[in-house]
């Protein structure tokens, strides 16, 4: 044998008994990972190791997944990991969305429906942390410290409801909650458009943009149940003389009797929480408006929270002050507003920062399009006690949130009782969720007090603006409230500081001061 075969031979055997090493398998969605944070590009498709409980895998981020000139990818059902940071950069919550789902583009197109989101951004808590060592809960007060109760004589569901609320106990509570059943009652008359498809083929989109919203928002155990009839209902009479509109302060007070009296039978309420009517596609209008209807007191039993919404590929959208509640962001807000109805939070709607400003634009009960507040997320059940943090206002303490619109079991609000009556709410906010379209100089902690003494419609939520800086009007009514890192702010004793900040959320400070 020669030198040379004899030098080969060597270096093979020599490569036949190094060590292997455990590297990345090719990256697909669900497949094990070594290393959280690292990114794999794999047929145009990006992903990122994240880890879920003990277990490392790829999440498909779809960044790379963009029309050309467009930044980021639009896929409606894609949950993206905050490790990625934040996409879909927008100038204002108002702006042209080019992601906009295709059945959404035409009401979008409308120059009388507001440019708000037609669809959620999905985000789940990566790995990433805060720095800071925060206050253990067990040095903090207890969840139950924080409950303020709702004061029961007050129309709207200001805080968590007392025992003295019959109108709770008797379960006509305020919805949509995480779990929820929701009838359609779709009708047609002689003044509506006539039926050419069926309910759920015209509405939906409308409802599957609800529980999308309801189960990505809901960080506690959720279920969403829409039930339609599999065709439109014939109504007897005229609609348009009822006059259900959007300015009716109170439920209508005989409509859904006299609608019940002809459909009741073709339906089987049982289980509902809430009612819908629809009508066909097309009807103008002014024939029916989103409005209150008040009980349907069907044979299965009662149900204290009923709605008309505008219609669907309506006619002649610039006739009516009110055309744009047909964007579904705002059936969202305004089936709040049923059963144990949540207020507006405009304030006087002067947006004076001298005057009552209430919430500006912020949080889904204004005309912003933004989340649900956490406070409410709260005394609604679509975050658990285990997430809520509550302060001493005289004990020094440190506290992370996570982001508010973003899917984790992680801590979301920190609440500083004042007094009985009073409570300082604070919640992180990123692009995600309904806040997808909110521009980057709006991210920080809002911080904002709820006072259940204040029952004037639009009162009761007030943002605490920062010290150091003007609260700022564009793009929206005090949109540049939320506290930045290194601001602070201090309310009747209390100073509150943001000390980090980045994708995970805040972390702030709260320390009494003289």
């Amino acid at each position: 044998m020669n030198k040379r075969l004899i030098a080969l031979l060597s270096i093979l055997s020599l490569f036949l008994t190094l060590p292997t090493f455990p590297v990345n398998a090719a990256a697909k969605a669900g497949a094990k990972c070594t290393k959280v944070g690292v990114k794999s590009v794999v047929n145009d498709k990006s992903y990122i190791c994240t880890k879920s409980g003990k277990k490392l895998t790829w999440l498909e981020s779809k960044n790379k997944q963009s029309a050309p000139g467009l930044p980021g990818g639009f896929e409606t059902n894609t949950t993206y990991s905050t490790d990625i940071g934040y996409e879909h950069q927008f100038d204002r919550p108002n702006a042209i969305d080019p992601g906009t789902p295709t059945e959404w583009k035409a009401m979008e197109s409308q120059s009388s429906v507001q440019k708000l989101g037609f669809r959620i951004k999905k985000y789940q808590l990566g790995q990433q942390r805060p720095k800071s060592l925060v206050t253990s809960k067990s040095d903090l007060l207890s969840a139950d410290a924080c409950k303020m109760p709702d004061r029961s004589g007050d129309y709207f569901l200001r805080a968590f409801p007392s025992s003295g609320n019959e109108q709770f106990v008797v379960g006509r509570g305020a919805y949509p909650k995480p779990k929820v059943t929701i009838q359609v009652v779709p009708i047609f008359a002689e003044d509506t458009a006539k039926p050419t498809r069926t309910p759920e083929e015209e509405y939906g989109k409308y409802f599957n943009f609800i529980k999308n919203w309801i189960e990505y928002s809901s960080d506690v155990p959720s279920e969403v149940l829409i039930r339609y009839p599999d065709k439109y209902l014939s109504f007897s009479k005229k609609i348009k003389p009822y006059e259900i509109s959007h300015k009716l302060e109170r439920p209508h007070p005989t409509f859904a009797n006299d609608l019940l009296a002809e459909v009741d039978s073709q339906i089987n309420f049982s289980g509902a929480q809430m009612v819908v009517v629809v009508v066909p596609g097309g009807t103008p209008l002014d024939v029916i408006q989103q409005g209150p209807l008040g009980d349907f007191i069907t044979q299965e039993g009662t149900i204290g929270a009923g709605s008309s919404v505008y219609p669907d590929t309506y006619a002649n959208p610039l006739r009516l002050q009110y055309a744009g509640l047909a964007h579904p962001y705002w059936w969202i807000h305004e089936f709040f507003h049923l059963g144990i109805p949540l207020d507006d939070h405009y304030g006087d709607q002067r947006f004076d920062v001298n005057s009552e400003y209430g919430m500006g634009w912020w949080t889904l009960m204004t005309p912003g399009g933004g989340d649900l507040s956490i406070w409410e997320k709260w005394i609604l059940g679509y975050i658990a006690d285990s997430q809520v943090r509550c302060a001493d206002k005289s004990n020094t303490s440190l506290h992370w949130l996570a982001p508010s619109s973003v899917k984790t079991t992680e801590d979301k609000a920190l609440i500083i009782p004042l007094s009985q009556t009073k409570v300082i709410v604070i919640e992180s906010i990123r692009a995600a969720g309904m806040y997808y379209k909110w521009p980057k100089n709006t991210w920080g902690a809002l911080t904002y007090v709820v006072d259940v003494t204040k029952e004037i419609h639009g009162y009761g939520m007030t943002l605490i603006l920062p010290q150091n800086r003007s609260a700022g009007t564009l793009p929206y009514k005090l949109a540049e409230a939320p506290l930045r890192i290194g601001e602070s702010v201090t309310y009747e004793g209390v100073k509150i500081s943001i000390v980090e900040s980045g994708n995970f959320g805040d972390v702030i400070k709260v320390e009494k001061v003289a």
